[in-house]
């Protein structure tokens, strides 16, 4: 996985240690640096978690466009997007703060989340935006998803977006 873009899928049971231990491979294992997105947990929260699971918080950048807040010890590697952020507003500051950081990686969590949030379309048209820049500057994006059925096929879709599906049990 050390081109392209990859979409981690997993079981809820297993979901957290899988984030945890894609995190500790790329952070540790490859010794990179990059950028972890969270739609679910403010970024401080995120990076107390993640440090309490061995995950090297210090070559992360926390983006937080979950509903909370980011504030604390950890506010200074975490960038908090205003709740009405458009997608739009989301890559470029994405793909600004990939290429002043040097950032290796982009990590997403959750891509279930982003689609439940947003219109279908939307969100697929983002994850085509993002990941086909991030393919051009050379930049790995990861996402992980939860193993889900949706009532449409904008799952399938969004996963189409990929260049690796990798099932996790």
């Amino acid at each position: 996985m050390d081109r392209g873009c990859a979409c981690i899928v997993t079981q809820m049971d297993s979901y957290q240690d899988t984030v945890v231990g894609s995190l500790k491979y790329l952070t540790s294992g490859k010794k990179e640096y990059g950028i972890f997105i969270s739609t679910t947990k403010s970024g401080k929260n995120a990076a107390e978690y993640l440090s309490s699971k061995d995950v090297d918080t210090s070559k992360l950048l926390f983006f937080d466009i979950s509903a909370s807040s980011c504030s604390g010890p950890n506010a200074a590697n975490c960038h908090k997007m205003p709740a009405n952020a458009s997608l739009a507003m989301l890559l470029a500051a994405i793909l600004e703060s990939a290429e002043a950081t040097k950032s290796k990686f982009v990590f997403f969590d959750s891509v279930n989340t982003l689609i439940s949030r947003e219109e279908p379309k939307a969100a697929e048209k983002f994850f085509g935006l993002l990941f086909g820049k991030l393919r051009e500057a050379g930049v790995c994006g990861v996402g992980v998803s939860l193993a889900t059925l949706y009532p449409d096929d904008s799952l399938e879709r969004v996963y189409q977006m990929f260049d690796y599906k990798i099932d996790v049990q």
